[in-house]
């Protein structure tokens, strides 16, 4: 790492999520659905690493093809079956590991399962974040508040003694986001079911279609 990326936000892909909404039987992982052709992890990591150049993904130990196609993407996998104790679980695991490594960094907390969010989207809640290590901003879309959720520094060591199913939520009443208005629908576009999945490709449009990560790759 140079030392003109020392203080650059870390991304961090969720992606242990068991998606018992999308198929109860546990048989098909919405994580690998594809979506515009490619499975929708991919399309968010890839969109993650393309935003933050030091990128880690949490996943658990028993989906070996989630892993080796978040690894395609450059994003460094974390592995842990604590994915199965809730988010709060993953985002302590991965946020020490990233302590661990690089120490207090701002952190984007990004969700495996939200595929369009727009590269523009998380640069704009980096440049709103700035210099703050005490800031978190998050955006909205049409009034709803969505993801991803970019933390400043002073954050991380408390990101990585998170507990229980219910992610940051403890942090964040604490210290109540700065909400950032973005024209991005995907940053609420979760595929949480096979009619989210269906809904999205019927209402896919050429331009979304066109705002790859590679398209906008340096």
């Amino acid at each position: 790492m140079s030392a003109g990326d020392a203080q650059a936000p870390v991304g961090l892909l969720l992606a242990g999520g068991r998606g018992s909404r999308f198929d109860p039987s546990g048989h098909r992982d919405k994580l690998l659905a594809l979506l515009d052709g490619e499975p929708v992890c991919v399309r968010a990591a890839r969109t993650l690493k393309a935003a933050c150049p030091h990128a880690f993904a949490v996943l658990p130990s028993n989906k070996p093809e989630l892993h080796s196609l978040i690894e395609q993407t450059g994003c460094e996998t974390l592995v842990t079956d604590a994915t199965r104790l809730g988010m709060g679980h993953s985002i302590a695991f991965g946020a020490a590991r990233i302590f661990e490594r690089v120490g207090s960094r701002p952190l984007v907390l990004a969700l495996g399962d939200m595929p369009r969010v727009r590269i523009e989207t998380i640069h704009t809640l980096i440049a709103r974040l700035g210099s703050n290590p005490l800031a978190i901003v998050a955006p909205t879309f049409n009034g709803q508040r969505g993801h991803p959720v970019v933390f400043g520094a002073a954050h991380l060591e408390a990101l990585a003694h998170l507990q229980g199913d219910r992610g940051a939520f403890s942090l964040l009443q604490t210290y109540p986001p700065q909400f950032v208005p973005v024209d991005d629908p995907g940053v609420l576009q979760d595929i949480d079911t096979p009619d989210d999945l269906a809904a999205d490709a019927a209402h896919g449009s050429m331009d979304r279609r066109r705002d790859t990560p590679d398209s906008h790759a340096q």
